[in-house]
């Protein structure tokens, strides 16, 4: 999708929707996360905006952190912080048990 910065100047503002709504589709066909298509969107609306341009159609882009789905980060260390929180329970039940059986070696050897 190569278009001119100057030739964007020169489009009324429903040929801008339409353009950065297909910039949406074509982005999130590729994979990229929503959280980093919204910061590209705003990025543009700002630099119209900078020009005199401003966009007041809404613009919807699914998965971003505007719709209240947690961007890819906050999935994944809400997984990690599960997985610690499990890690440290086992590394806390390991040293309990370890330290039962000392004891045990103790008494005997007593």
């Amino acid at each position: 999708m190569k278009t001119d910065p100057k030739a964007l100047l020169t489009k009324d503002e429903g040929e801008l929707h339409n353009l950065i709504l297909d910039f949406i589709s074509l982005w999130k066909d590729s994979n990229h996360a929503s959280s980093y298509t919204h910061s590209m969107v705003k990025s543009v609306k700002s630099w119209l905006a900078h020009n005199g341009i401003r966009i007041t159609r809404p613009i919807k882009i699914g998965g971003s952190q505007a719709s209240g789905v947690p961007s890819r980060n906050k999935r994944d260390s809400g997984g990690m912080n599960f997985l610690t929180s499990s890690r440290i329970e086992e590394s806390r039940a390991e040293t309990e048990h370890s330290m039962r059986i000392a004891e045990e070696e103790t008494k005997e050897s007593c």
